[in-house]
């Protein structure tokens, strides 16, 4: 297993900045998640690891500078949002080849490519097209790619582009499985909420900047910007949670039961809930009550509001028409569990 930092890690695409002197560890055989929004330099930052973009600053891989190695020699897969599979080729030969130029034993290719299709259930699309394939068939088999050629770091741009809920669960089913085999995972997604609850880092991405890299149960929100925690949430202390046998779980908070999903994690007494955006209501017959603190009209006639509740600010947006001072119900329908 290796582990891998950045150090001063810069990007410019011409005149656009897109990484701006970003510093992040991801530990040996974890579980890592960058998120932000569209443009933030999620994607960057993976291409910079895999040395498939010009930078400034260090990349470490191994405790070894990566710096002068092409991305052949770096030994990272890399999964890039289109797939990248070659139309001409049947399923079998597009995983067999990132092999062809590392192993020469016909049986071990064999082997390999057996095994990691059986790992990702694609043993039945060996045979087919990349044109035969859905777009989560055609994820997993990119995926299968970056896995057969024994890589301890797997880089993962966005896997849930262009699939379905349900398709998505299996590709995040799917990287559970592959984080069990101790490689070193970091995986951009806009779908952070699925992964979040086992994810041993989280780097969150802004503008170029990274505002947060870290264990998710230490990640802070309330000195964050208002547009990022507009899209992020707020990160609030439960009182409690409760969590039956099949990890069912619901957080405390303010004598209001949240559904926080499944965890799989031990979690401090004070566990850390994030609650995002679109999972509140402002609703007057909500039972947690606060005071409008900030508000903020947009052209849609939506606004951004800020509610306090109990020393915590949690936002969400709107139709109603709300003034600042105002009491306010908020209802939320669920929490991610941060640990």
């Amino acid at each position: 297993m290796r582990d891998v930092s950045v150090r001063n890690l810069s990007v410019t695409y011409s005149s656009k900045v897109a990484l701006k002197s970003v510093n992040a560890d991801f530990p040996a055989g974890s579980l890592s998640i960058l998120i932000g929004r569209n443009g933030s330099g999620k994607t960057t930052l993976l291409k910079a690891i895999a040395g498939l973009v010009n930078y400034s600053g260090k990349v470490f891989i191994g405790g070894e500078v990566a710096d002068d190695s092409p991305p052949s020699l770096r030994r990272v897969s890399y999964v890039p949002q289109n797939n990248a599979l070659i139309p001409s080729l049947k399923v079998w030969w597009n995983i067999a080849l990132g092999l062809v130029d590392r192993e020469r034993d016909p049986q071990i290719i064999k082997e390999k490519i057996e095994e990691v299709a059986k790992l990702l259930d694609i043993q039945h699309l060996l045979n087919k097209y990349p044109g035969e394939l859905s777009g989560g068939e055609a994820r997993r088999v990119a995926i299968a790619r970056a896995l057969v050629v024994d890589s301890d770091v797997v880089l993962m741009d966005e896997p849930e582009l262009s699939v379905d809920i349900q398709t998505w669960q299996i590709i995040r089913n799917n990287i559970l499985k592959v984080r069990k085999s101790d490689k070193t995972i970091i995986v951009s997604t806009h779908n952070f909420e699925d992964l979040l609850p086992y994810a041993d880092v989280v780097c969150l991405l802004h503008e170029g900047n990274a505002l947060f890299v870290g264990r998710p149960a230490n990640l802070r929100t309330e000195n964050m910007p208002l547009d990022v925690r507009a899209w992020l949430g707020s990160v609030i202390e439960a009182d409690d949670v409760e969590c039956d046998e099949g990890d069912f779980c619901v957080a405390l908070f303010n004598g209001y039961r949240i559904y926080a999903g499944s965890y799989r994690k031990s979690f401090r007494s004070s566990p850390r809930i994030l609650i995002l955006p679109k999972y509140i209501t402002v609703d007057q017959d909500g039972v947690l009550k606060g005071k409008v603190v900030r508000k903020i009209k947009h052209d849609t006639g939506r606004s951004t509001v800020l509610v306090s509740i109990n020393g915590y600010e949690l936002v969400t947006t709107t139709h109603e028409v709300l003034s600042e001072g105002a009491v306010v119900g908020l209802k939320i329908e669920k929490a991610i569990l941060l640990g």
